[in-house]
């Protein structure tokens, strides 16, 4: 289930929220009702619903899942007196149970490509690519991790929930473990709480279905083409898929965050206007926050980090978005795009003290500094929209081709449309809005008058009914539109 699609938003999400909000009711009035968590029950088999409309057969193997790891979990549990060595056992031996879910379900056919091509020997491949199965995985990995640690109880209900919690199930956020279960017992419901929510998920929605959608129509439009387009349209279908992807998944994260918020579950922010960046490295502190979050924690903090020694750091970091890359997707594009912001991370790692010199120097020049931000910041924009065409055509060989087309290599001399047809009016003016949002709107002007609108009563009030209004031009949207679902969601 889309959370952009009418089933979710004109059925789901109200019945849910009334049925959630009812049983909190009558928790209150019915002391019993509240030690059973009825409404956390209630929560969770909304949440397989949620999971089972969009794949009904990945919500029996999400269940099953379920069921092991919490077993597991007991046993790490009880074996809190014994060697660290047993318990590294049976952690190891519990962790391959959702890599090999994950394998199976993700990257069996790919192996079989290339590794056991030549060989009698293959994976058993399955028909279907089950629904979230990188996220879920990546929650079953927190779960035990943090138990093992001692970080959070094995409860059933708690584990449950946050396995199952449908607003970040399929595309995250990735929430901790430790973090989810430390909000259960101290959740508090208010009308700012719940009004803020609906204020996120309105503008996700907006995000994703205003923007992101009508730049998706765009460049499925520029690919049907093939290379009878001009340097020109390659460039546009470049700059109109970075801010695409961008305004889809924080579109996502925002309606994500909102919906925990209305069900008293706090998760931080995923993105943090990663298009400002100046450094790859910045980038990926302000992009997909969470994941970051979770590697560092699970992968570069365990394999020491930043603790020994310049050399192992490098290969630490570089270790750790060769894994993300792989985690992304199957095949060399994606293989090759963890490689590519890899080495970039790492080359401005072994320069970060020349780096920071240099920025102490050109600070006392304001036009220099601002000189040398401009330039950095277009590199970085360059490696990180170049790097998004391995997502887009999921193909090694294809986005090599299209760099070549970008330059003006490999184009077919007749071309049927020119650039002004697919950057219509309309889709002008949403750049423009998708450029200011991805951008300027992190300026301390914008954050001043949004909090002198909010102080008073008639600054909410407008920016209610401008939400209003844009939530009705998005409704409107969807009802006239294809179904387009998350980009994020084939991951």
């Amino acid at each position: 289930m889309n959370f952009s699609s009418l089933t979710f938003l004109s059925l789901f999400f109200p019945v849910s929220i009334v049925l959630f909000y009812l049983m909190m009711f009558f928790e209150k009035k019915f002391k019993v009702l509240k030690k059973l968590r009825l409404s956390d029950l209630l929560l969770i088999l909304m949440s397989l619903v949620f999971y089972a409309w969009g794949d009904i057969r990945g919500a029996f193997v999400l269940i099953v899942l379920l069921l092991i790891i919490y077993i597991f979990s007991l046993l790490l549990s009880s074996l809190k007196n014994h060697s660290e060595k047993v318990q590294k056992t049976i952690l190891a031996l519990a962790l391959i149970i959702p890599i090999v879910v994950l394998i199976h379900f993700k990257y069996s056919r790919w192996l079989n490509k290339i590794f056991f091509k030549e060989l009698s020997f293959s994976l058993p491949v399955n028909t279907w690519t089950m629904l979230g199965i990188s996220f879920i995985v990546f929650s079953a990995i927190s779960y035990l991790i943090d138990i093992y640690r001692g970080d959070a109880k094995a409860k059933f209900i708690d584990a449950a929930l946050y396995m199952t919690f449908f607003p970040k199930i399929i595309s995250g956020p990735i929430v901790l473990y430790r973090d989810f279960a430390a909000q259960l017992k101290t959740r508090k419901y208010n009308p700012d709480k719940f009004v803020s929510g609906i204020n996120l998920i309105i503008i996700g929605l907006a995000k994703k279905v205003i923007l992101a959608d009508s730049f998706g129509r765009v460049v499925a439009e520029i690919e049907k083409q093939g290379n009878s387009i001009t340097a020109g349209i390659a460039w546009a279908c470049l700059l109109l898929y970075t801010l695409q992807i961008y305004h889809d998944f924080s579109g996502y994260s925002d309606i994500a965050i909102g919906l925990a918020e209305l069900f008293g579950i706090s998760i931080k922010k995923n993105f943090d206007f990663p298009y400002t960046s100046l450094s790859v490295s910045e980038f990926w502190r302000r992009w997909h926050i969470s994941l970051g979050s979770f590697l560092r924690e699970y992968i570069y903090f365990p394999l020491g980090g930043s603790r020994k020694g310049r050399t192992r750091t490098y290969i630490n970091l570089f270790i750790v978005f060769l894994i993300s890359g792989i985690w992304h997707g199957t095949g060399f594009a994606y293989l090759f795009w963890g490689i590519l912001h890899g080495v970039c991370v790492v080359i401005e790692r072994m320069f970060r003290s020349k780096e920071s010199d240099l920025y102490t120097k050109l600070k006392q020049s304001k036009p220099k500094y601002y000189a040398y931000a401009a330039v950095r910041w277009l590199i970085t924009m360059c490696i990180v929209s170049l790097g998004w065409q391995f997502f887009r055509l999921n193909s090694f060989k294809a986005a090599l081709k299209f760099f070549g087309m970008l330059i003006g290599f490999g184009l077919n001399d007749t071309t049927m449309f020119e650039l002004p047809y697919f950057l219509t009016p309309k889709i002008i003016l949403l750049i423009i809005i998708a450029v200011l949002g991805a951008l300027f709107f992190k300026h301390d002007v914008f954050k001043k008058l949004y909090i002198r609108m909010n102080s008073g009563k008639y600054g909410f009030l407008l920016q209610e009914f401008a939400l209003l209004f844009l939530l009705t031009v998005t409704y409107v949207s969807i009802v006239n539109s294809s179904y387009q679902p998350f980009i994020y969601f084939q991951y």
